[in-house]
């Protein structure tokens, strides 16, 4: 995929559990000429780089992450491997993770599974 196509895809979403790997809930967004295009998860293949917001429930400031690749679609399922996550990142997911939904994030590896 190009620079350019990485910069027009998005996946936005919001964490919604925390078990094997980190769960969300979200949209697929291409940027085009014409606007912002919603997708479905067969838009995209594995290989493909996208950029993810990704929210956490009560905070107000998102985790950016600027490159993610796809490692499979699903129906309505996505598996991101984050390409450029950084320790302050992850330690922000985990501090969440550990206040809110009282159990520990399998921060060892930086997968995001997606429902779009």
């Amino acid at each position: 995929m190009s620079l350019k196509s990485l910069s027009s895809i998005s996946i936005e979403c919001m964490l919604s559990s925390v078990d094997r790997h980190l769960q969300a809930d979200g949209c697929i967004y291409e940027m085009s000429s014409a606007g912002r295009q919603v997708r479905n998860p067969g838009f995209l293949k594995s290989g493909d780089l996208v950029q993810v917001r990704l929210w956490l429930p009560k905070e107000e400031k998102d985790v950016f992450i600027h490159l993610a690749e796809v490692r499979w679609v699903k129906n309505e399922w996505v598996s991101i491997d984050c390409l450029t996550m950084s320790p302050t990142q992850k330690d922000r997911i985990r501090q969440y993770s550990e206040r809110e939904l009282a159990r520990p994030v399998p921060i060892h590896h930086n997968e995001i599974v997606v429902r779009a």
